[in-house]
């Protein structure tokens, strides 16, 4: 009985870590995303500048 218990208590911590996890990366790559967009906006605006 108590072994099952602390199988399924391990299991619990497990899938809250990997939710964790999961949700960290989310939030790096959507941070990545908007870092990128706006190195992309800017590359864009100093091209169009430099070629003027």
């Amino acid at each position: 009985m108590t072994q099952t218990l602390m199988i399924i208590i391990i299991m619990i911590g497990l899938y809250q870590t990997w939710g964790y996890l999961v949700y960290m990366t989310r939030i790096a790559l959507s941070i990545l995303g908007r870092v990128a967009g706006l190195v992309l906006i800017f590359a864009i605006l100093l091209l169009l500048a430099l070629s003027i």
